[in-house]
């Protein structure tokens, strides 16, 4: 589980794999690249396409403040992609703040991973949504022309 105490780094990544095995060799080597360890809550094959697992996992940073944060998060992401589109940070009108981003197949590193999306949650922030819970492309693999 993740700490409270320190922010957490929510991932929902797509793989491009054939089997569970297979799916957990590329996330360790997600963890070698970011030197974060990823909690998987949850590891499933996308329904339009079997050899396509979505993962979501969580991980935490050690840093306190918003600014450090997101510096230390993007310093890491960029050893997972060259390129990233980010939202953020900014705060929403509760006065949390909020830090999204993506990048897909193209700008990833690593073979095997098609889409990776975070969002970054302050210390103590329970809250449970995540970029890609939305239908408008976030909960779709890449390229999403498998329909």
């Amino acid at each position: 589980m993740t700490n409270d105490l320190h922010p957490t780094i929510d991932w929902t990544l797509f793989l491009r794999v054939n089997s569970a095995q297979a799916c957990a060799k590329v996330l360790r080597r997600v963890e070698q690249a970011t030197g974060l360890s990823l909690i998987v809550r949850k590891q499933e094959q996308y329904w339009k396409d079997k050899h396509l697992y979505r993962v979501e996992a969580a991980s935490s940073l050690t840093t306190e403040e918003i600014q450090s944060t997101v510096f230390e998060l993007l310093q890491r992401c960029h050893r997972l992609a060259a390129h990233w589109t980010v939202t953020g940070p900014f705060q929403n009108a509760d006065g949390a703040w909020e830090f999204t981003g993506g990048a897909s197949q193209r700008d990833i590193g690593i073979v095997g991973v098609e889409l990776a999306n975070f969002r970054l949650q302050p210390a103590g922030d329970d809250s449970t949504a995540h970029p890609s819970d939305n239908t408008e492309g976030g909960n779709q693999p890449p390229h999403s022309s498998i329909d």
